[in-house]
């Protein structure tokens, strides 16, 4: 949905009566429409029930500061490209970091004067991505009590902690071990305690090495098929055409599941393959498959791209230090 400029509406959330009307004054006479919001639980009601073309936010609010307001609005996808300022007295540089890392587009200190107000909604407007528009949940969000808003802000802060916890864990992993073979189990085996998967793999393209992971029983058969799959990906991200013959396919077990019990599923009836960026360059590639169809929910695949960053430095700092060992 794209807005003209001057024909925004813009929600302005502050406790502050006076800076309201400050701001409600300086942006109305530039023809925008103008919505006020008392603190931010009701500025996440204000957002539904009007659909603002953009945010102004101040920071220290009664019910739910700033920050949880930006975070919590950028976790919806219906509204994560709609421009979001936030307005406070805090001008540190620290508090400016904070708020572009809750996904705020500009900062803007409470001494402003007009024409800088005008400058940065506009400056925003311009540069906003298309949003998508009202969305269905609108009304009923609009209708929100108190107690399910921050509700909603526990939950968020919970995932959010547990995300960090596991991409902590994952670079942790790099200080445990300086063998890159168990680094690899290390890895495939945390994400397998999170992610339910048959097998996994780590294939480094320039070394043309794929390490497998075998998490649950399967013949030696669904192993080949594996490297065949994550060679076939290798080939969309090297410099040169491989072949699965050209590559080393080794195998890390820890729990003997290979060839184990009888094995009726297709261990790779889903396969996900996700690279690897370290160093401003793909330097592996990352491989799921499972037994069952569309096996991952978005929700671990997600957390997946979500820990990419954090296993991509494990694995390119492991594949340097092994490389440098054995030259």
């Amino acid at each position: 949905m794209l807005v003209r400029l001057g024909s925004a509406k813009i929600l302005i959330a502050d406790d502050s009566v006076t800076l309201q009307r400050v701001v409600k004054s300086v942006l109305t006479q530039q023809g925008y429409d103008v919505v006020l919001a008392d603190d931010g639980v009701e500025a996440i009601r204000k957002f539904y029930s009007e659909r603002p073309d953009l945010v102004i936010c101040d920071i220290l609010m009664p019910k739910m500061n700033g920050y949880l307001v930006c975070r919590l609005l950028k976790e919806d996808w219906s509204a994560e490209a709609i421009p979001f300022i936030m307005l406070t007295s805090q001008d540190a540089a620290s508090d400016r970091y904070r708020g572009i890392k809750t996904g705020a587009t500009a900062y803007l200190s409470k001494d402003f004067d007009a024409s800088m107000l005008v400058e940065a909604v506009g400056e925003a407007l311009e540069n906003a991505e298309p949003s998508e528009g009202p969305g269905e949940e609108d009304e009923e969000r609009a209708e929100m009590t108190d107690a399910e808003i921050l509700s909603r802000v526990s939950d968020m802060l919970d995932r959010k902690l547990y995300e960090a916890t596991l991409v902590n864990e994952i670079s942790t992993l790099a200080t445990q071990s300086s063998d890159y073979g168990e680094l690899i189990a290390s890895v495939l085996g945390l994400i397998g305690s999170f992610v339910d998967f048959a097998m996994g793999a780590v294939a480094l393209i320039e070394e043309k090495s794929i390490g497998i992971f075998v998490n649950k029983p399967v013949l030696f058969e669904d192993f080949e098929t594996m490297g065949s799959h994550v060679t076939e990906n290798m080939g969309a991200y090297a410099a040169e055409p491989v072949h699965v013959d050209d590559v080393n396919i080794w195998m890390v077990d820890p729990d003997g599941n290979m060839g184990q019990g009888e094995v009726d599923e297709d261990p790779l009836a889903t396969f996900v393959c996700m690279p690897l960026r370290a160093q401003n360059q793909i330097v592996a590639l990352l491989a799921l498959s499972a037994p069952v169809a569309n096996a991952f929910s978005e929700k671990e695949l997600s957390i997946m791209r979500l820990i990419e960053p954090a296993v991509a430095i494990v694995v390119d700092n492991a594949r340097l230090y092994d490389r440098t060992r054995t030259d």
